[in-house]
């Protein structure tokens, strides 16, 4: 992971932010974290905790002292040393969640086999902790279930790809913790494992390339001059349609919500997109089809726009356009 260290430190670091937030919508839970590194040394592999069961409020954001990637993949190691201080900690009524993140196959274990983790995981899975296995320059879904795992997800060994990576994991992150209260609440049985990553969802919760009507609590989502002046294109048709209204360019109007891609940079229309997705994630009665945004007179491509909506990759009332799914989707 060296190669994208500080891709990896902030993908950790927001990944940490998303935790805080789940414990502040749940103040009755208690949210505690590991962090465990694993790389090799001339010494033979070293695997350390960098964060050991520590409640989530007493977690401060990582710096590149305590998170350095580089050297080889214990990760067998890694994940045996993890799951038994862990199985230690965890009492009856816990839900564990453990993510692995890898950008190599295992290549310098000693102490543990693939074996003996396969077995192990299975044990734990079936008292219900849930593994996820993230990867890239391998083949994921065939590691993974080598050792007993089937939520898988792969990630482009590159900054962007990283980047993706780290949003789309917290958004089914975000998800899971949904199914966790739900499950609390209703006493529901839920199979958190069952497409944890979305992959399947991505087939179906596709914007329709023509939308003429819509249906009650459908939103249809569009690229928006940032003074509102809907003069053309989508933003028109919302208008026209849906119930946009002029001089309005961001927000939730009638049918329609406006997101700045005219007069604005990246960086911007990613701070309107995050606010999008809080905003949708707070209303999930509704459904939000998104066009392709930023796409057409502002000039931007799919590449540059789609990554901005990897938070809301398993938000299952955010459609997007079929080119947007190719851009997020790693296969």
């Amino acid at each position: 992971m060296s190669v994208i260290d500080a891709q990896a430190l902030n993908g950790v670091n927001q990944t940490l932010q998303s935790i805080r937030e789940a414990q502040q919508e749940n103040p009755d839970d208690h949210q505690m974290i590991s962090l465990v590194t694993f790389k090799s040394l001339f010494s033979g592999p070293e695997v350390r905790a960098v964060i050991d069961m520590e409640r989530i409020e007493n977690v401060q954001n990582l710096n590149p002292n305590q998170y350095r990637p580089q050297g080889g993949t214990p990760l067998f190691d890694a994940v045996g040393d993890s799951i038994e201080d862990l199985e230690d900690m965890v009492k009856e009524g816990d839900h564990v969640l453990v993510s692995i993140i890898t950008d190599g196959e295992e290549n310098t274990s000693r102490y543990y086999t693939e074996e003996l983790i396969r077995r192990r995981i299975e044990e734990l899975s079936a008292k219900g902790w849930v593994f996820t296995y993230i990867g890239a320059n391998q083949d994921s879904e065939k590691n993974a279930a080598a050792i007993g795992i089937r939520c898988t997800m792969d990630f482009k060994f590159s900054i962007e790809g990283s980047e993706i990576m780290f949003d789309k994991m917290r958004s089914s992150n975000r998800e899971y913790y949904k199914k966790v209260r739900r499950e609390k609440m209703t006493g529901e049985k839920v199979d958190y494992n069952s497409d944890f990553f979305s992959q399947r969802q991505a087939l179906t919760r596709v914007t329709p390339e023509h939308i003429d009507r819509l249906e009650q609590n459908q939103i249809f989502v569009f690229g928006s001059n940032i003074e509102g002046r809907h003069d053309g294109g989508a933003a028109r048709f919302a208008m026209d349609h849906f119930g946009a209204v002029y001089g309005c360019g961001y927000g939730l109007k009638d049918q329609s919500f406006a997101i700045p891609t005219v007069g604005v940079d990246l960086y911007e229309i990613r701070r309107y997109v995050n606010e999008f997705i809080r905003f949708a994630d707070r209303y999930p009665e509704m459904t939000f089809f998104v066009t392709r945004i930023g796409c057409g007179i502002a000039g931007f491509t799919d590449e540059q726009i789609a990554p901005l909506f990897a938070a809301a990759y398993s938000l299952p009332n955010v459609y997007l356009p079929r080119e947007f799914w190719k851009v997020l989707s790693c296969k």
